[in-house]
């Protein structure tokens, strides 16, 4: 069993766990970028690496820079949460709307699928980017923070979505079903 500190000076080198065969890919590229930023600002990656195979690993991050909506200033990361959501999902207005932040390496992909089953059903489609931990504090509407899927400013998901759950979405938001 070995305990690896991954850090900026060796996180190419170690990986993060996530796409580790398409690390040319946009989403491996983008999630390396972001890591490099939080590491400045203090996360932290424990990876542990077994002998016999398998691997496990824990990041965390000082609350203030939390890249969910908490408001944690002086603590590690707690589960505080606003409570605002449909008010956060409201600001996003008509259309389909893609909230996320570069934190996973699987969002562009998920990104395009979104974009691309509103387009096929003639529904106006948009992304936005969250930038910083604080826009996600501040702007995300769900508590997931780094990935939401809102219809008509109403939240459809906060995970990655196939296309043909996607499809239906929609029309369970119009009929004002929560799923």
């Amino acid at each position: 069993m070995n305990l690896i500190d991954v850090h900026a000076g060796n996180v190419e080198k170690t990986g993060f766990f996530c796409m580790m065969s398409k690390k040319k890919s946009e989403g491996y590229q983008n999630k390396l970028a972001w890591l490099r930023a939080r590491f400045a600002e203090g996360l932290r990656i424990k990876m542990l690496d077994l002998a016999a195979g398998g691997r496990g690993f824990i990041e965390y991050i000082p609350g203030e820079v939390a890249w969910r909506p908490v408001f944690a200033a002086d603590y590690m990361f707690l589960p505080s949460l606003p409570h605002d959501w449909d008010e956060r999902s409201g600001r996003y207005g008509a259309g389909l709307t893609v909230v996320y932040a570069d934190q996973c390496p699987y969002i562009p992909d998920a990104t395009r699928g979104v974009l691309e089953a509103a387009e096929a059903r003639g529904i106006e489609g948009r992304a936005v980017v969250l930038t910083s931990s604080r826009e996600v504090r501040e702007s995300a509407p769900s508590p997931y923070g780094v990935f939401q899927i809102l219809y008509n400013g109403r939240l459809l998901s906060y995970h990655y979505l196939l296309r043909k759950d996607l499809e239906r979405r929609p029309d369970q938001a119009e009929q004002g079903s929560d799923s």
